[in-house]
């Protein structure tokens, strides 16, 4: 095993996929996991997120955690006490550029005249969203646009939320009533074909590209399935605002299994130079941030402790560099920004980044957030497995537009009950 991300997660050594396993050493059953990550309190194998004393590891007597035995048998003096310290990486001296993906030959920045969001975050921001089911998509699609009445198309959706991983009979029945909601924009001819009006780009810093040129919004354009990009893009410009009925832009830089001070924050982030890269290549045409991020944090003691400082100082650095790079806002504190609540999955191991970005919109002007479904009231869940499932995301997105709206009309609060 090898120890990573500042020593909150062991990874096996050869993990590289499904059919890569030679070599791979068996756990005590005997088992070959052909990918497997350790965290504190939960563990990956293959495609799936367990609990200690579930799934494949399942072992015997009273020890169950891995984690705690591999970690105090091979790396108990490597735990860091405090932050660790990094160094940014340093900004390009060459001018960013948001490019049409069709003009490959292009060497200049090609930047539309079009009003644009800055999307971030980690891998439920990225999409993943048939890891919870490879064909609850489609389904939901297929059902919505049949001609038989709602209760029938209710029943039938939730046959197929129920299918995916970590989905309860509260959530799937609360999907199936929101996607009923959302039908209208899931129409078999719009949601399956690229928009006409609004594009989209996915840089992932992890891969250490260069910033992705634009397409038009699909479920496949820009994300590992989609993200919630997708429904923003197909409702936020029929919503009662300024921007109503014009073509939109998202700039979504999202990297899964990242953490907000490694990862993003100016003065410490890794990342940082691709937030930055992006703004600057927008041309002052953001509108809006929207953050979806927290999961990684919330396994490490110092990280989550310390979310509430480190998100108020990122968002104030994201709203100081879009506010200089642009002619919309008299001030920072102008920049909307969306905060998407954690899901329910992390809801039930640790609630403290959750608490964190509560907290952090409660005390901070224009900002709102977005439930995702982390909710006592069962009536509210949504997805629990680790990786949204499709109608989870969509919702989320859904949710996304409303908050944006709410905020450019300089309201407070936003209903989310459809």
């Amino acid at each position: 095993m090898t120890l990573d991300h500042d020593g909150t997660q062991l990874g096996q050594v050869g993990n590289c996929g499904e059919n890569c396993i030679d070599g791979i050493v068996p756990d005590l059953n005997g088992v070959v996991h052909w990918e497997l990550y350790l965290w504190k309190a939960t563990y990956f194998s293959g495609t799936v997120n367990y609990a200690y004393g579930n799934g494949p590891l399942e072992i015997e007597g009273p020890d169950k955690n891995m984690w705690d035995r591999c970690y105090s048998q091979c790396f108990a003096d490597d735990r860091p006490t405090s932050a660790p310290t990094l160094t940014a990486e340093p900004t390009p001296t060459v001018i960013p550029c948001l490019q049409n993906c069709d003009n490959t030959g292009e060497t200049t920045c090609q930047t539309d005249d079009i009003s644009r969001f800055l999307f971030a975050g980690q891998s439920n921001m990225e999409g993943h969203t048939k890891d919870a089911s490879q064909v609850l998509f489609t389904k939901i699609v297929n059902i919505l646009n049949t001609k038989r009445k709602r209760k029938h198309k209710l029943k039938k959706m939730q046959i197929y939320l129920n299918q995916a991983k970590e989905a309860t009979s509260h959530s799937s029945t609360n999907e199936a009533r929101l996607m009923w909601f959302l039908r209208r924009y899931l129409k078999k001819n719009v949601i399956n074909e690229d928009h006409k009006d609004a594009v989209c780009s996915w840089t992932n810093p992890s891969f250490m590209q260069d910033l992705d040129c634009e397409r038009p919004v699909s479920s496949t354009a820009c994300g590992d399935t989609y993200g919630p990009e997708l429904m923003f893009a197909h409702r936020f410009p029929t919503l009662d605002t300024p921007l109503r009925g014009k073509p939109v832009g998202i700039i979504k830089v999202a990297a899964g299994g990242t953490e907000i001070h490694r990862d993003w924050m100016k003065n410490s982030g890794i990342y940082w130079r691709y937030m930055k890269n992006a703004i600057v290549a927008a041309e002052g045409s953001i509108e809006a941030f929207v953050w979806f991020q927290g999961e990684n944090d919330s396994f490490d003691d110092w990280n989550k402790d310390n979310y509430l400082q480190h998100l108020t100082e990122f968002i104030a650095d994201i709203r100081d560099e879009i506010f200089r790079s642009s002619t919309k806002f008299q001030s920072a504190i102008e920049v909307p920004v969306v905060i998407v609540e954690l899901g329910m999955w992390i809801y039930g191991i640790d609630r403290t980044v959750i608490e964190a970005q509560q907290e952090f919109v409660k005390s901070t002007a224009n900002t709102l957030l977005v439930s995702s479904g982390s909710h006592d009231d069962t009536t509210k869940m949504l997805s629990k497995f680790y990786h949204l499932d499709a109608a989870s995301i969509l919702i989320i997105g859904s949710r996304i537009s409303k908050a944006v709206a709410a905020l450019l009309n300089k309201q407070e609060n936003v209903d989310f009950l459809e």
